[in-house]
């Protein structure tokens, strides 16, 4: 089963916008305050920031923590249920999945954001268009 990194608790932060300082946080293997520092200082008003990123953001902050990541080019439209059920994602091997608006991580089929650990029949972005997917080079 996939774990939630350190500092992070389901119960207080399911209604954060902080879905992607988790994507982060895991993709790192770092705890989830290290993420949330790393991101905060690339916000340009950081006093008034709560948690949202964009993808360059998310890729600069892993850069930050000293990850190198791959990302995919020339997705096709596909849905996230059809990507992680596809081939496109090798099994064990953490991935940082965005879809509109909002950021989930997958490994083996099983999908991760705030909300909790579910397998991808069960998640409620599985019907969300996949627009970018990085994982550790």
């Amino acid at each position: 089963m996939i774990e939630f990194p350190d500092g992070f608790v389901p119960e207080q932060h399911r209604h954060l916008g902080c879905c992607g300082v988790l994507a982060v946080a895991m993709l790192a293997d770092v705890p989830f305050q290290t993420a949330w520092d790393a991101l905060l200082s690339l916000q340009p008003r950081p006093k008034r920031w709560r948690g949202g990123t964009t993808h360059t953001q998310r890729l600069k902050a892993l850069a930050l923590l000293g990850v190198a990541t791959e990302s995919a080019q020339g997705l096709p439209r596909r849905t996230l249920a059809t990507i992680v059920r596809s081939t496109l994602l090798e099994p064990g091997v953490t991935y940082m999945v965005r879809v509109r608006g909002h950021v989930v991580t997958v490994r083996n089929g099983i999908v991760v954001d705030q909300a909790g650990a579910l397998p991808i029949a069960q998640h409620p972005s599985r019907r969300k268009i996949v627009t970018n997917i990085a994982r550790r080079a």
